[in-house]
């Protein structure tokens, strides 16, 4: 099966495959959730609201980001194609 036959039916899912798969990377994402588990039980009711609400934003600048770096990586892999067919 061709790789747009795979993109279209969902075999392949580009932002799944953000996450790097080294060690050293869950290293990091454990100590990160273990420090906002411990921040996060420490906050008031309200301090919560504002906390999610803040993590949320973060999340959709970041969703913008990944999606921009994304369409111009695409780009750029397309030109260097073309790039190389021409010569």
């Amino acid at each position: 099966m061709d790789i747009l036959k795979k993109l279209f039916l969902g075999e392949i899912s580009p932002i799944e495959q953000l996450r790097p798969q080294t060690t050293e990377y869950d290293g990091y994402a454990q100590k990160y959730f273990q420090y906002e588990k411990q921040f996060y039980s420490r906050l008031d009711e309200e301090s919560k609201k504002q906390f999610q609400e803040l993590f949320e934003l973060e999340s959709q600048m970041e969703l913008e980001e990944f999606s921009l770096c994304f369409c111009r990586g695409f780009k750029l892999g397309i030109q260097l194609m073309l790039a190389a067919m021409e010569t």
